[in-house]
């Protein structure tokens, strides 16, 4: 039934796209990008994918691997990469700063991490019971997933250039 549910939610997003979809920007819809963007992304998207990979390994160790705690991760790197788009629309960026400092945040946080750990154990020992440790599993969450925060400023930032960044960032 769920999958139903998501192949119906599908087919409905398809069939109405062009009245959702933005206008594009600029003239010429097939313009290639350049080789040295699609590496850069690709080095990028390579790193932040290694980094979920050792994110989610370490969520699973502070929170152990249950279903719950699963989502409480995946919704929180869903809500640093949407805080790294927003920081890149305010702030501008280069590329090179994003990856810089998601390196550095990365050095930082998980250097930090014996210290956090403990933290969270002394702070979920206070017999909040499972309700009550859900906002400290999000707060945690957020905390060591502050450098997908840089990662996820990179696409924007890398494209800022381009005519349509919907469109170009779409593509890769």
């Amino acid at each position: 039934a769920l999958g139903l549910a998501h192949l119906f939610c599908g087919a409905a997003l398809w069939a109405g796209r062009r009245r959702w979809l933005p206008r594009p920007q600029s003239t010429d819809p097939g313009a290639p990008l350049s080789a040295r963007h699609v590496w850069a992304l690709g080095l990028a998207g390579f790193a932040g994918a290694v980094f979920q990979g050792f994110y989610l390994k370490t969520c699973y160790h502070l929170f152990l691997p249950n279903r719950e705690n699963f989502a409480v991760c995946t919704g929180a790197t869903l809500l640093a990469i949407a805080l790294g788009a927003l920081w890149e629309g305010r702030r501008r960026p280069p590329f090179a700063d994003c990856l810089l400092r998601a390196a550095v945040s990365l050095g930082l946080v998980y250097s930090a991490f014996p210290a956090l750990a403990g933290l969270f154990h002394q702070s979920a020992l206070l017999g909040l019971g499972p309700a009550g440790t859900l906002p400290l599993k999000l707060a945690f969450a957020v905390l060591l997933d502050t450098p997908m925060i840089f990662l996820g400023a990179a696409l924007p930032a890398l494209l800022r250039h381009e005519g349509s960044i919907a469109r170009d960032s779409g593509r890769l």
